[in-house]
């Protein structure tokens, strides 16, 4: 998540090149990726994969390095490497697997929500991760909610097979009137869509065995000895009171509970046990208010949102230009628009007229429980069409650039890149009990001050 600079400017020009020459130590002639065009992506996967910083020993160790699996992977990875395979009796048009997957893992086939992928790519963690500015994207999704359904999910397709009995994402089907069974209860798994045909190569009575084939294929053989004795002990006594079937479900489930299983790289532990964050105090000079913001993600048409209004004599010239520059096709005329008062305000225009499908936006203007924010943006300096590129250091025509910029409200980012919430929760902390809970997933906007270890409660949706 990470990378050295000079390794972004490898991948940048494999990317560029459309060819990538992998160097071996032995000497021997390189070995090329790509074919010269540009984007090829074998030569931007193989400066990648072959990169120093992928294949270096010393890399599993940096704390800068390595990463979270994304929650979808994981998933894959499991039926990939545990050899998932259909059941006889399944029909294909059934499907495999039901809408579930999208509300245990946050992500999921087809669902991506808008072009930047599931996550923001440059996201930083609240805590060392923030303060050392490394980033960590998939951490976003790493929420109570996810964590709890997408363990829930791999433990139900190790017990049952793929199905939706105990939180699985398995298709939800059967056949006629038949009394309806989770998985493989009944021992023929007619319930099941797909099982995981992994079975141990050698003796399945010798738990180091068993353990150690499991390991290397979901932990890549990264798993601590602590953690890899205590899988085997509880191999050892499942294979006692249930048969090896049962034992090797057992070391299934714990593989994918222990962090090596989660992450790229090597896991360390410090020995320490982590406590809770301590819950603020309520203050009794102070009653309970909630401040709620919804963010739409997307982009808004504002000038088809509000506009001066063409009947008033101020407001008049100003709707001509905006009909000049908008177009008379684009432009609201009277008809679409409902008329506001905005004397009190220091616009140039008195009555401004605010598109008739935003009805309820309006009348919370006028009674004043709303207000609209004008000619707001990320400027950095004083600009115009001929030197914006020049003076002014973000990317101005980039969505993702600018809703980050909209979360921070800080344009010379003198803040820590710490979130517009999260800030005015850190003043409001002085006097008063306060709190944050997000929903769904963290956002930039919600971080403040790391000093004062303020956590966000995290829900799903």
């Amino acid at each position: 998540n990470n990378p050295r600079t000079e390794q972004v400017a490898h991948c940048s020009e494999a990317f560029k090149s459309g060819i990538f020459e992998f160097k071996t130590n032995d000497g021997a002639d390189p070995i090329s990726y790509g074919d010269s065009r540009r984007g090829n992506l074998a030569a931007v996967a193989a400066s990648i994969v072959l990169s120093d910083d992928a294949l270096s020993p010393a890399a599993d160790a940096d704390p800068s390095g390595g990463g979270l699996k994304s929650p979808l992977l994981k998933l894959l990875q499991v039926m990939r490497s545990l050899g998932l395979e259909r059941l006889s009796h399944h029909r294909r048009t059934d499907g495999y697997v039901n809408q579930w997957i999208m509300e245990a893992f946050g992500e999921s086939q087809y669902e991506i929500p808008n072009q930047f992928s599931f996550y923001s790519l440059d996201f930083l963690p609240a805590g060392r991760h923030r303060e050392a500015q490394l980033v960590s994207p998939e951490a976003q999704l790493l929420n109570l909610g996810y964590i709890i359904a997408g363990q829930n999910a791999l433990y139900s397709l190790f017990a049952y097979g793929l199905n939706s009995c105990g939180g699985g994402i398995g298709a939800d089907w059967r056949r006629g009137d038949q009394f309806y069974k989770c998985g493989n209860e009944d021992g023929l798994e007619q319930f099941s869509s797909a099982r995981l045909s992994f079975v141990p190569p050698d003796d399945p009575t010798n738990a180091e065995d068993v353990v150690g084939t499991l390991a290397t294929l979901l932990t890549a053989d990264r798993i601590s000895p602590t953690n890899r004795a205590l899988i085997v002990d509880a191999y050892r006594e499942s294979s006692i009171a249930g048969g090896t079937n049962e034992a090797l479900k057992v070391a299934q489930s714990l593989l994918v509970s222990i962090p090596e299983f989660h992450t790229y790289n090597s896991v360390r532990t410090n020995g320490q046990v982590r406590q809770p964050s301590p819950r603020p105090e309520k203050n009794p000079n102070y009653g309970y208010k909630a401040i709620v913001s919804i963010n739409l993600f997307g982009g808004a048409d504002t000038m088809s949102m509000i506009v001066p209004h063409p009947q008033m004599p101020t407001c008049a010239p100003l709707h001509a230009e905006y009909t000049l520059q908008r177009g008379p096709a684009l432009a609201l005329n009277v008809g679409e628009m409902i008329q506001i008062d905005a004397g009190d305000s220091n616009q140039p225009c008195d009555e401004f007229g605010v598109n008739s499908r935003l009805a309820a936006m309006a009348a919370m203007y006028s009674e004043g429980e709303g207000i609209f924010f004008a000619n707001i943006g990320h400027l950095q300096s004083k600009v115009d069409r001929h030197d914006f590129a020049r003076e002014t250091k973000t990317q101005l025509f980039s969505h993702f650039s600018m809703k980050e910029e909209g979360f921070y409200v800080d344009a010379f980012h003198k803040r820590g890149l710490t979130g517009v919430l999260g800030r005015l929760a850190d003043v409001l902390s002085r006097t008063m009990s306060t709190g944050q809970i997000a929903i769904d997933r963290m956002l930039s906007v919600n971080i403040g001050d790391p000093s004062l270890k303020r956590d966000v409660d995290i829900v799903t949706k």
